[in-house]
């Protein structure tokens, strides 16, 4: 698969270099790529197969175009200090089918209360 539109960033600090693939079409961070100073030297040095810790991740959403908007759901009232754990497990099931809800109900915006009844509010993901 070719990326038109991937982003590379290279960060050294403190002896490492870590080194973050992302394509910028679904706005995701796809690779990271961690080595000591002495493997970066080699590596800019022409030197092929060089050691390197690498994760990679979200592969299935490469490619595609990342979409979001807000959601509101409707949820019971809870106990403020349990209020964001069980709102996120309401938002996972309430969802609608191809979207993923980003779990964070951590902001002022997150909870209301309109018509008597209590709302939580969150953005909602998909790849398409």
């Amino acid at each position: 698969m070719k990326l038109d539109d991937a982003r590379i960033t290279i960060l050294a600090n403190d002896g490492e270099v870590k080194i973050e693939l992302k394509d910028a079409k679904s706005s995701v961070t796809f690779a990271r790529v961690s080595m000591t100073a002495e493997q970066f030297v080699r590596a800019l040095s022409r030197t092929s197969y060089c050691d390197c810790n690498c994760e990679v991740f979200g592969l299935e959403k490469i490619g595609k175009q990342h979409e979001n908007k807000t959601f509101e759901f409707e949820i019971p009232k809870f106990e403020y200090n349990e209020r964001q754990k069980k709102t996120a497990e309401i938002a996972k099931t309430v969802c609608p089918d191809g979207w993923l809800p980003d779990t964070y109900f951590g902001s002022k915006d997150s909870f209301f209360e309109k018509d008597g009844k209590f709302y939580a509010r969150c953005t909602i993901r998909r790849w398409i």
